[in-house]
This record gives C-alpha cells, sequence and structure tokens, in this order.
C-alpha cells in the first residue's frame, strides 16, 4: 500500500492529497470537506458510514468525529 501525503496551507485552509491509505478516527475545530478524485472511498462521520465514488463529497463538521477507510 503506497502513503502519500501533500499538503498546503494558505489563507487558513489546509490542502492535502492521500493516496490509498486510511486515517484513523478523530475530531478538530474546523469542518473538513473531502472529494473523491479517482475511485472510491469509505467515510465515517458520526458512526455512520458511506462509501463515496469520484465526483462525491463529504463534510465533516467541527468536533463529529471522523475517519477515512
Amino acid at each position: 500500500m503506497r502513503k502519500m501525503r501533500d499538503e498546503k496551507v494558505a489563507n487558513g485552509f489546509s490542502i492535502e492529497r492521500l493516496v490509498n491509505c486510511s486515517q484513523y478516527i478523530h475530531f478538530h475545530p474546523f469542518l473538513e470537506i473531502y472529494g473523491v478524485v479517482k475511485g472510491r472511498a469509505a467515510f465515517i462521520i458520526s458512526g455512520e458510514s458511506r462509501l463515496l465514488t469520484e465526483g462525491q463529497m463529504a463534510i465533516a463538521d467541527r468536533y463529529e468525529n471522523h475517519s477515512i477507510e
């Protein structure tokens, strides 16, 4: 499994690219927007899992537990 993480920060925004990896359940004081560019990913937000495919997005609100599989 290849894990790659590119991160850019500008004007209080963080842009990340995650490839073939997962994240542990976490939360933070800002919302997070996920978008699937290619393939699919399972997003777990507040214990509810959703499978997203190319072109779909998910938003985790502030302090909402979430992860990616």
